[in-house]
């Protein structure tokens, strides 16, 4: 669960990544159904850009040991990211008013990502957690 869990986080910001690096013209509009105007908006996605792809290969390096303390880390925060981000994007489609037609589905994957996140730490804990045997004193 964990390793697809990684292969899928990697991919999506991998893709992401790229796409606002290389197009942040038609990314952003595509997503916030505003516009891409003033040069530094170019300069700030094609940092986040940037990010995400570290945010891919991060994901990438925990597959080497996807039960350790390190892999946890690396989902909590990729937990952390996957529920910021369609807070965000539901607070810009109803608050600010953009209605880009990837807005919501966009958010909508990041919550997808956000409960794998939570379920594979679960598991996680579950493996690694002591059970507490019951004893009956006589």
């Amino acid at each position: 669960m964990r390793r697809a869990l990684l292969i899928a986080s990697a991919s999506i910001e991998f893709l992401a990544g790229i796409g606002l690096i290389s197009g942040p013209g038609v990314v952003v509009p595509l997503v916030l159904g505003t516009p891409m105007e003033a040069p530094a908006a170019f300069a700030v996605c094609r940092m986040a850009g940037a990010a995400l792809i570290s945010l891919g290969i991060v994901c990438l390096y925990a597959l080497r040991d996807t039960e350790s303390a390190a892999t946890d880390g690396i989902i909590i925060g990729m937990l952390f990211y996957n529920v910021a981000i369609p807070v965000l994007f539901v607070y810009l489609r109803f608050s600010a008013n953009m209605n880009g037609s990837g807005l919501l589905p966009a958010a909508a994957l990041h919550t997808i990502m956000t409960a794998w996140c939570l379920l594979s730490l679960r598991v996680r804990q579950s493996k690694s957690s002591p059970r507490l045997e019951h004893r009956q004193s006589a």
